[in-house]
Formats: C-alpha cells, sequence, structure tokens
C-alpha cells in the first residue's frame, strides 16, 4: 500500500494536467498503461461506462462533467478511441433508487411472506436453525437442515444502462489504485488516496488535527486516528463465497455450526490447517478432515471448506505433523502438509458464520451438546444464535478463516 508520503513523491513524477470544468478544476494523475484497477490487484475491476469513437479530450471533459467520475482510461487506438470513465453509479440505475446498488439488487427488490427475510434466497425457513433471521437454501444444507420456501413477491424493477453512446459495466469497486499494464491504453486517477484507510472529521482535543495527524503518523491504522475523528477502513475487493457442500452426516459427531470454528465471537481456537493433507495430495474431503481430528487425541473440532480443514484443540499445534493424516500418501519422506494456528484458547464453542466453512464439535456427553466453560451445557443449534448471515456473497476479511 502507498504511504502519503510515498504517494506524494510518485504524484510529482506522474503525469499530471488539469482539466477545467463548468465549475471545477480536476487533478488527473497517470497511474500507469492498461485499464484501471482497484486495490485488490488485476482482477479488482472498477465500475465503469464505456463508449467508443472518442477522442481524449472528449474522454476528460465527459470525467470532469461527472461528479461522481473518480478517473478516466483511454486508448486512441482502439475502436477509434476508447473512453472508459470509472465511479459510483457509471454502469447505470435502477427503476427504483433503493435498488442502486447494482443490478441484482434492482431486480432482486420483493417481498417475502415470511417476516424479517428481505432476499429472495433467504425467504424461506431452515429446520435445523429455524429462528436464524437470514439463511438461504444451500447454507441450510450445508447444516443438515431441510429447506421450507416462502413466497417471494418480486417489485418487478428493472436496469437501465447509461445513456447512449455508453455502456456500463456494474462492479464493486468503486477507486482506482492501480492499472493493468495493457499497451495503448492509459488509466489516469483524480484522488490518489481514496484506496487507502481514512481519519475525517473534528477531533476532541483542540491541539489534535484529525488528517494532518492521520497523515503523519503514516500507519493507515485505526488507532493513530484521533479521539473524536472518523476512522474509514479501506475499501476491500468483493469475494465471492461458496457455500460449503451439502453436509455429509457421520457417527460421532455434533450437529455442525455454520462458519470456522472459533472460542467466542472475537477469539480464534488454537488449531493446525491443512489443504494439501487429502489422500490425492490436494484438498481434504469432509471426512477426511473428521478422521484427521479423530487422529488427534486432544482434537476437539473440525472446520471443513472445499479449500481447507482444521483441527482444533489444546497442542494441536505444537505438533502439527503428528497422526495419520500428517503426511500425504503420495508424498515421500516426511514432508509435513499441515501448519500452526497457535492461539491461546484451545476450546470451541462457537463459529464466525462463514458460509464456506462447517464447525463441527466432536461429541462429549449428550449427542448435540458442546462444553461450554461456565460449566453449563449448550447446543450447536444454541451457539448459532449470535451469527447472521446475510449473502452468499460478503466482503473477504483479511483471513481465509
Amino acid at each position: 500500500m502507498l504511504g502519503r508520503h510515498t504517494a506524494l513523491v510518485f504524484i510529482l513524477a506522474a503525469s499530471l494536467h488539469l482539466v477545467k470544468g463548468a465549475n471545477v478544476v480536476k487533478t488527473y494523475t497517470l497511474v500507469g498503461d492498461g485499464g484501471c484497477r482497484g486495490n485488490g490487484g488485476a482482477s479488482d475491476r472498477v465500475e465503469v461506462k464505456l463508449a467508443t469513437e472518442k477522442i481524449a479530450s472528449a474522454c476528460v471533459a465527459e470525467c470532469d462533467g461527472l461528479d461522481a467520475c473518480v478517473g478516466y482510461a483511454h486508448n486512441p487506438a482502439a475502436n477509434s478511441g476508447e473512453c472508459l470513465i470509472y465511479g459510483p453509479g457509471m454502469s447505470g440505475s435502477c427503476s427504483d433508487a433503493a435498488g442502486n446498488a447494482s443490478p441484482a439488487t434492482c431486480t432482486g427488490l420483493g417481498s417475502c411472506s415470511i417476516a424479517d427475510k428481505t432476499t429472495e434466497t433467504s425467504c424461506g425457513t431452515c429446520s435445523a436453525i429455524e429462528y436464524v433471521p437470514v439463511l438461504t437454501s444451500t447454507s441450510c444444507t450445508s447444516v443438515g437442515g431441510t429447506w421450507t420456501s416462502g413466497t417471494w413477491t418480486s417489485q418487478g424493477e428493472t436496469w437501465s444502462q447509461p445513456d447512449d453512446p455508453w455502456t456500463g459495466d456494474h462492479q464493486h469497486t468503486t477507486h482506482i489504485h492501480t492499472s493493468t499494464g495493457t499497451a495503448g491504453y492509459k488509466c489516469y486517477d483524480i484522488d490518489v488516496y481514496d484506496h487507502q484507510a481514512q481519519c475525517n472529521g473534528t477531533a476532541t482535543s483542540a491541539t489534535a488535527s484529525c488528517e494532518s495527524d492521520f497523515t503523519q503518523a503514516d500507519t493507515f491504522a485505526e488507532s493513530d486516528c484521533p479521539a473524536g475523528c472518523t476512522y474509514t477502513a479501506a475499501p476491500k475487493q468483493l469475494k465471492v463465497r461458496v457455500p460449503h457442500a451439502a453436509l455429509i452426516v457421520l457417527s460421532g459427531w455434533d450437529a455442525p455450526m455454520l462458519g470456522a470454528c472459533r472460542h467466542n465471537s472475537t477469539e480464534k481456537a488454537n488449531a493446525k490447517y491443512s489443504n494439501s493433507a487429502g489422500a490425492d495430495g490436494t484438498q481434504l474431503t469432509q471426512e477426511e478432515c473428521a478422521k484427521a481430528c479423530e487422529d488427534e487425541p486432544t482434537c476437539v473440532a473440525y472446520a471443513h471448506s472445499t479449500a481447507w480443514c482444521l483441527a482444533y484443540g489444546p497442542n494441536i499445534s505444537q505438533t502439527p505433523c503428528s497422526g495419520a493424516h500428517a503426511v500425504a500418501p503420495h508424498k515421500s519422506g516426511d514432508t509435513c502438509n499441515w501448519v500452526s494456528d497457535s492461539h491461546p484458547e484451545a476450546n470451541v464453542h462457537q463459529a464466525n458464520g462463514n458460509v464456506m466453512y462447517i464447525c463441527v464439535p466432536k461429541s462429549t456427553t449428550t449427542p448435540g451438546e458442546v462444553d461450554d466453560p461456565s460449566g453449563a451445557s449448550m447446543t450447536a443449534i444454541e451457539n448459532f444464535l449470535p451469527i447472521f448471515i446475510v449473502s452468499f456473497i460478503a466482503l473477504w476479511s483479511h483471513s481465509a478463516f
């Protein structure tokens, strides 16, 4: 990530030009060759509208006249002059302003026969966790439940493309940070800081300044945003999370919870993890993941996704290469396929709600119960109460699990 001081040096070295609009002067900074991208890398596309047969000055004028434009890209040789205008709302609009967030949000507006269910995918009930406010049919089968659909009534809203001659392409990202490097195109940015964390407002202390103090700290950490100021984290690329496949019920395990296992809402549990200890040298199946936990005498639970297996319990992180599933059959020698994930707490009491994972505690005394640190017993379903799943698609956290 570029620090503000580093960015200032970059700006001075970059090609700049000023464009006067009706009432504004915008400064455009050359980011580099290629189409513009966000801070998620080459795959982090930015919301855009595109037109051909546009000379560079016309492309600049279009961006200059739009308050929401964050930058543009232009290729004079492509399609007699290809112009891309980036920013929120560039890709089009919904017939109901409530759906302007995206085409899917627009066409998805409607109502469910079940109270508090606001999307078509969540319009139903799950036999396994029927009192969780928002749950999808796929997530329901992931934890072994039966889904009963409600009645969804669409509002019939439509998404409109931008005015001719423009064609829109909706993306979650609306800021510019880098470019693709594709020859022929040049990407220009207006705000070279909007991909970074921000600190704005009025500080509680008269001697503090939100922006100045935050900039001087040059860490972009929330702890360096003075009291009274508003901290905004850096934007993140949207990641599509594929829900876990339907649960395979195995003997000796409690009812699953949706998400990777956790000690509590803020703490991970001690674990080891792998994505290559399966029989074929790749990801472990759910059955293999369960067996890997059984091979560890202190294992209390496992979490599984299409990519990862985690085994949780006391001391497991200290000896990640123990157990029959520590070395995949296709590898020779003592190559270990597990990585330690050390944390002070070892017991599992809930899951984090990530639809890609299931967390399955090992049965202890009464089937369906998980040890509770207070001495009481609580079912895996009760543990799930604090977790609210909003959609198949959610912002990727900094950790895969």
